[in-house]
């Protein structure tokens, strides 16, 4: 098995040294390391030549003359990589010596697999542990994982994405599906549920890596007070669900166009997917509807926690009650 690495920089070069040691002490070295810079202004990029000089496999580096952004320039370092598997990476993480040879028997005990993903030890920016795990912060809990061990992945995935792309890897023959990254996703939730759409996404429980929380993460996990998710409420603007929407109907469109180089089980696995595709995008729809009059908007707040959506698609009664009070 040929594992390539893609690891996207920006302005990292404060993180970057830790992360590609850990890289370089795995006990199943990569087959190639690709890294694409995404035209950062410090000395990221001589971190990375240097590493590049003195690592035991092939170590790539790339410069985008402009920033491409996230999604994009996770998409440029996956289309470079020459493997049969592409482990995602960031910049300021630190992986566990084993990452690569428990992904790797992962994938050879589901060989169905088109995605697997781990859970992660959250540290702080000196790795020191901040008691809880990557899981806890983004919701994968017992009763998520148990539903996605019945075959509801994309479900889960539908409520909120739960794969990380620093702790995920992916079967490099997919790449034609997932990319180009769709406009407004980031590179994990839009492969993983592509991914999950069409074929199989594998939890892999363990944690794998240090993923570290600093106050310049681009993305981060942590687990929010009530404050902090009232707050963020309030913040949103109303043209936030049309703006879900869209994005998930970019989901749709490149799940079906596809679909007729897809295998017959694989496009009956879309067919029986997309009716919960096409419920999230209702919901999101509805809520998008909503009257600006908050006096107004009972009846439909309501209609959709009687069909349940809110607790499937979103954070139930919290959200319900955003839509009533707050937005």
């Amino acid at each position: 098995m040929r594992i390539s690495l893609a690891l996207c920089t920006h302005n990292g070069a404060r993180w970057l040294g830790a992360q590609l040691d850990s890289i370089a002490a795995q006990t199943l070295p990569p087959h190639e390391l690709v890294i694409s810079d995404d035209a950062s202004s410090d000395d990221t990029l001589a971190v990375a030549r240097a590493f590049a000089s003195r690592a035991r496999f092939p170590v790539r580096v790339e410069a985008n003359a402009r920033a491409l952004g996230v999604g994009p320039n996770f998409g440029a370092a996956m289309a470079r990589c020459t493997g049969d598997w592409i482990a995602l990476a960031d910049q300021d993480d630190a992986w566990r010596p084993d990452k690569l040879a428990t992904l790797a028997r992962a994938a050879a005990a589901h060989p169905a697999a088109d995605l697997l993903f781990s859970d992660a030890r959250c540290v702080d920016a000196s790795l020191a542990p901040l008691g809880y795990s990557l899981w806890d912060a983004v919701g994968f809990d017992a009763r998520r994982r148990a539903r996605w061990a019945r075959g509801r992945a994309v479900e889960v995935l539908l409520w909120r994405n739960v794969v990380t792309g620093a702790a995920a890897m992916l079967r490099a023959d997919r790449r034609a599906l997932v990319l180009p990254i769709g406009e407004g996703w980031i590179h994990d939730g839009w492969s993983a549920l592509l991914l999950a759409l069409v074929g199989t996404v594998v939890p892999v429980p363990d944690p794998l890596l240090d993923y570290r929380q600093h106050a310049s993460n681009q993305v981060g996990a942590r687990p929010l007070s009530v404050a902090e998710r009232t707050e963020r409420a309030r913040a949103m603007p109303r043209e936030e669900y049309a703006r879900q929407h869209a994005m998930l109907q970019r989901v749709r469109e490149r799940a079906e166009a596809f679909s007729d180089s897809l295998s017959l089980e694989e496009r009956a696995r879309l067919a029986s997917q997309l009716p919960r595709l096409d419920e999230k995008l209702a919901h999101l729809a509805r809520r998008a509807a909503l009257p600006a009059a908050r006096w107004r908007r009972a009846a439909g707040v309501g209609a959709e926690l009687a069909r349940g959506r809110y607790h499937r698609f979103s954070s139930g009664w919290w959200s319900a009650g955003r839509d009533l009070f707050v937005r």
